[in-house]
């Protein structure tokens, strides 16, 4: 039972499966085992390359000793069972080229696996000439290159393939090549397994690839062959291409699911059923059994380690000593460690010797057996797996974050010698038990901290009879009732500080540790944020990095911005308290609130990690709406507020006035595209009010006015002394421009999003922003630039440069309007009188970056839009030189980004 090897019984003298894509080493290790249990030679072609690479392919197969292949990743299993049947059906027919069978599509989860229909090619045989074949196979998803082939044949359409394919449409290519040139048979019995990825969502996308695709194969076949080289064989070309390419369609037929203490799996089936298929026989199932014990036991691959990511972080949590325990309390954290994975090795060893010691004879029998079955498979490492995850890089992170023994004594001393503000934890408990308020204690017990009272506002029974004045205070209330109870508490409790918690949410001593130095240090702030990790209901962990006390990230993401403040009692009161007419937005609205009183300087940033809490439930953003709104209001705003989706919010703050902006182009080089780039700016540029200044020297003035003849009267041409810098050119620009906003605008950019200017302009007119930046990126949608960002060692980057947007939609600030340090000229905008005041542009390569510091020196803000969005190729990123000579000239802003950098705890005077 424990030995994977699903045909022990079987011995495949004649066919050698070929291992594709060995990206993943866990993949590529367990299928070995599975073919070397099974009695099945196997090798692998080596990674690397994204194409496929025929003559590596080739170089494989010469080591090949058996007439017949079978390819397949190294995520899929070929059942040896067919592998005889295709064997045996070769060395009978020689005129047969190939074999296949009828496999099922899998996708693998925790504890369980789902089981496809793929469609199949229709009914072929010999008689068929090529285009047939060709037609036989559009018709269902079957892949031609996954069938058993005579080695000389695979080896021949291999020479006959087209250059410079990627290696999903290589394969189709290859398919289409072994299909035309020999007999196909099918053969009735269930071939194996193929993995199912998740589905994905990018259907125009992957329609695109296929369209493109079927172009180039079809230039390929009329070139070579002509099998299908009329309009009737195109349109067949294309079929083919579709249904034999990755992602196409499949039917859910049923799930297999492992139970806790069962030695088989339970299957249930969906409604309808495909019988005259050969997937429903004794053998197949108990392939399948073995088969999922092996990837249950080895879990390998992005889909299945993400399906097990929040598993393992519970099962981590569960196996951790907690103070107070006892020999049955550990054994009952363990009995749920293996209810939620069984097959992890780790925990049946552990959960193994407790119930032992503890006289629990029948269930350690039972958890022994089960180990004896996961221990005849090599052994696993779980902890390598979920360090990789994100998960696991969160908790990593706070890990580091955490002082060693002999710091903390030097913390300790340090808050001995200053005064240690009280922190009073309020923990609310709106469930009946008490198991996720006992984690909550003792992560606050663990850690470490000082001078702190804890308050639980707890629904159901209270646990204990307690007094106000006791560290530990149990008050008893209902959900409409909490936040009265709330408010009373801030009017009574002498704490100047106080952090909400839910029960269940747990505190990272690192962060909290650097809290109490922070707060004895006495910030004249009103709230604090930090770093936060929330946990999803699969106990998946989502790091937060929140990049300062950013207002706007603040208003565009409540789910991750407005939780686990650290807000200053009186402050609270001052502005009214906790607002009952929010109840799911509670504190969002209280931190709006002190914005509406104090001004943005009110809210401060510790950059640690304070809390791993719960995912905001989906209540918060309507919540969260009605908030802004309000606040919008208060502002003097007419706005609105829209609903992007994944917890991203919009606002349109409708400014009353529709002022003339002033685009200044510098135009130094780049001449041949400058009509193109001007057609751009006035063809897909929806707002009405903007004059264009193209500024070039004066010897390129009757080429500049040649080339922009088509918008003579919508375009100024300004001359510049000959031998200026680019700097000096936009300063004589903006002194002649007439808008009440000017944008630089590289002649290199190209406008993509017709919005561009509304969008800059909803925030440029907010009177406390100075600066607004919209976001580049080359032709394929990678980002070229969304703000500066200063590192440690005066360095000053772009982040995310080099990556898509669609790919990184979950980093914070990826899809919002968010705070930054300075933003390139290449395309930013800032009010005329704020240019007059802070400009001019100065120093050469780093211009913008200076004057978004003079602008911040002001106390106004500095912004990227990701929302006005223009093309632009690269970005000459500054030189080390030049950075070096910013940083000297700004050693504030460079040196915050090094002690943030740094560990905090140098900075104490021990």
């Amino acid at each position: 039972m424990g030995d994977t090897s699903v045909a022990d019984k079987f011995v495949v003298n004649d066919v050698t499966v070929v291992l594709l894509d060995p990206q993943s080493a866990d993949q590529w290790r367990r299928a070995t085992h599975f073919y070397n249990a099974a009695g099945v030679r196997c090798v692998s072609v080596p990674s690397g390359s994204n194409n496929l690479q025929p003559a590596h392919l080739q170089h494989v197969l010469k080591q090949v000793e058996t007439p017949y292949v079978v390819m397949t990743y190294c995520s899929d299993f070929v059942f040896p069972e067919m592998l005889l049947a295709a064997q045996n059906v070769l060395g009978q027919s020689p005129d047969t080229q190939m074999v296949q069978g009828y496999a099922l599509g899998y996708q693998p989860s925790r504890c369980e696996v789902k089981y496809y229909r793929l469609p199949q090619a229709a009914i072929v045989h010999g008689a068929m000439g090529a285009r047939s074949r060709v037609a036989a196979f559009a018709g269902g998803n079957l892949q031609a290159w996954r069938a058993v082939i005579r080695l000389e044949a695979l080896e021949s359409a291999l020479g006959f393939l087209p250059a410079g394919l990627a290696i999903d449409e290589g394969l189709v290519a290859l398919s289409y090549a072994l299909i035309t040139s020999g007999v196909v048979q099918l053969v009735d019995c269930t071939s194996g397994l193929i993995e199912i990825l998740p589905a994905d969502s990018d259907l125009a996308g992957r329609d695109q690839v296929v369209a493109d695709l079927a172009r180039k194969l079809s230039q390929w076949d009329v070139d070579a062959q002509g099998f299908c080289a009329d309009d009737e064989g195109y349109v067949l070309l294309r079929a083919f291409v579709d249904q034999t390419y990755l992602g196409g369609e499949a039917d859910a037929l049923f799930t297999s699911v492992w139970r806790q203490d069962a030695s088989e799996p339970e299957r249930v089936f969906k409604p309808r059923q495909y019988v005259e298929l050969p997937y429903y026989n004794a053998r197949v199932f108990a392939d399948l059994t073995a088969v999922e014990f092996l990837l249950h036991a080895w879990p390998a691959g992005d889909a299945q380690v993400r399906a097990l990511e929040g598993a393992w972080v519970q099962i981590q949590d569960l196996l951790k000593p907690q103070p107070h325990d006892t020999a049955q309390s550990v054994l009952g954290r363990l009995w749920q460690a293996y209810r939620l994975n069984p097959f992890d090795a780790s925990v049946c060893r552990h959960l193994l010797e407790s119930a032992t010691s503890v006289g629990d004879g029948e269930r350690a029998s039972s958890v022994s057996a089960w180990l004896n079955r996961l221990t005849q498979l090599p052994a696993f490492d779980t902890d390598r797996l979920l360090k990789l995850t994100p998960s696991g890089k969160a908790l990593a992170a706070i890990e580091e974050e955490v002082p060693d023994n002999a710091t903390k004594e030097q913390i300790a001393s340090h808050l001995g010698r200053h005064k240690n503000a009280e922190v009073t934890i309020v923990v609310l408990d709106a469930q009946e038990g008490n198991h996720e308020l006992q984690r909550t204690f003792d992560s606050i017990l663990v850690s470490g901290v000082q001078n702190f009272r804890i308050v639980v506002l707890k629904a159901g029974e209270l646990p204990a009879i307690t007094s106000p004045q006791d560290t530990l205070h149990f008050v008893k209330v209902s959900a409409q009732s909490k936040l009265s109870h709330l408010n009373q508490l801030m009017r009574d409790t002498s704490s100047e500080w106080l952090l909400l918690l839910e029960a269940g949410e747990v505190l990272c001593a690192g962060g909290f540790l650097r809290l109490q130095v922070e707060l004895a240090a006495g910030p004249q702030c009103m709230a604090i944020a930090a770093n936060e990790v929330q946990r999803d209901e699969e106990g998946l962990l989502f790091g937060i990095q929140r990049p300062g006390a950013d207002l706007d990230l603040l208003r565009s993401r409540p789910d991750a911005m407005s939780k686990h403040w650290v807000v200053r009692r009186t402050a609270a009161l001052e502005v009214g308290g906790y607002s009952e007419q929010y109840p799911d937005a509670f504190e969002f609205d209280l931190l709006l609130r002190l914005v509406e009183r104090y001004g943005l300087e009110c809210l401060a940033h510790m950059d640690s990690y304070l809390v791993i809490g719960h995912k905001p439930p989906a209540a918060l953003k309507a919540g969260a709406i009605a908030c802004l709104n309000r606040h919008l209001g208060e502002l003097g705003y007419r706005g609105q507020v829209s609903d992007q989706g994944e917890g991203h919010l919009n606002i349109e703050f409708r400014h009353a006035t529709t002022p003339l902006v002033s685009v200044l182009i510098c135009v130094n080089d780049n001449f041949e595209q400058l009509p193109a780039m001007l057609d751009s700016v006035f063809q897909r540029t929806r707002y009405p009010r903007f004059e264009v200044l193209l500024v070039c020297e004066n010897v390129a003035v009757a080429h500049c006015s040649l080339l922009a003849q088509g918008y003579a009267t919508k375009v100024r041409i300004i001359s510049a002394p000959q031998g200026v810098s680019q700097p000096e050119m936009l300063n004589l620009a903006a002194s002649q421009a007439v808008g009440e906003y000017v944008v630089m605008l590289s002649n290199h950019c190209f406008v993509q999003t017709p919005t561009w200017l509304e969008v800059m302009l909803n925030h440029a007119e907010r009177p406390e922003v100075g600066v607004v930046g919209a976001r580049l990126v080359d032709g394929q949608g990678r980002i070229t630039h969304s703000g500066y960002q200063f590192q440690q060692g005066g360095i000053v980057a772009t982040p995310w440069q080099g990556f898509a947007a669609k790919d990184l939609n979950g980093e914070l600030g990826m899809r919002e309007v968010h705070k930054c340090q300075a933003v390139a000229s290449e395309c930013m905008m800032v009010r005329r009188a704020v240019f007059e005041h802070c400009g001019p542009l100065l120093s050469e390569g780093v211009a913008s970056i200076d004057f978004c510091l003079r602008v911040a020196l002001e106390g106004l803000l500095v912004l990227s839009l990701p929302e006005a969005t223009l093309i632009n190729e690269a970005i000459t990123a500054p030189s080390r030189e030049q950075t070096q000579v910013l940083s000297r000239a700004w050693p504030a802003a460079f040196n915050a980004c090094n002690q943030d950098d740094a560990s905090w705890f140098d900075y104490l005077d021990f």
